[in-house]
This record gives C-alpha cells, structure tokens and sequence, in this order.
C-alpha cells in the first residue's frame, strides 16, 4: 500500500513540520518551491531517545528535487525548513509497496 506523507504546503518561513509516522523501508523526499531564497528543506527522525531529532544524513534539499532515503517501520519523521522559500512543498513517498 503506498504512503504518502505532506509536511508542508505553501509554507514561505522558517519551521518545524507536525511529526508523522512512517509505516517503514525505502522512500523518496521531495520538495518544490517557487522560490528557494538560500533556504533548505531537510528531513530528520527521532534518536534513540525518542526525544531528540536527528537529520537524516543527506536527505536536503536547496532547489526543486528528490532524495532517496529509508526509515524505520514506526519512525517518528519531520520536515525542517530553514530560510525564507516561497510556497514551498514537501513530502515524502514510499517508494515499494510493503508487504
């Protein structure tokens, strides 16, 4: 079954996305902007701890594109945005479907 999960929608700040679980294995970040404005997007999961968020090695983005990642059955996701874009998107797709 395919999973998608939207962190934002039309976001223009700087902000923290609500958590979202993921139902686990391969994925696919995306994001697109109207304009980027030196601002990144990047995805990070709860550590160990389930308390502090980490990033998720090289899962960023400073322009329009996707990025393959993996994550956990369960694990706790967010999306950071830091800068100024303007109408920004981002989400996150599973990229097989899970048995």
């Amino acid at each position: 079954m395919a999973n998608r999960i939207d962190f934002f929608e039309s976001q223009d700040a700087a902000g923290n996305s609500a958590e979202k679980v993921w139902e686990g294995g391969p994925g696919i970040f995306s994001a697109v902007a109207g304009t980027w404005n030196s601002a990144t997007v990047k995805l990070q999961a709860k550590g160990p701890d389930k308390a502090t968020w980490v990033d998720m090695t090289g899962v960023v983005l400073n322009a329009n594109g996707f990025i393959a990642f993996e994550a956990s059955k369960h694990a706790a996701l967010r999306a950071v945005v830091t800068g100024t874009p303007t109408d920004l998107y981002a989400a996150a797709d599973q990229s097989k479907a899970q048995h």
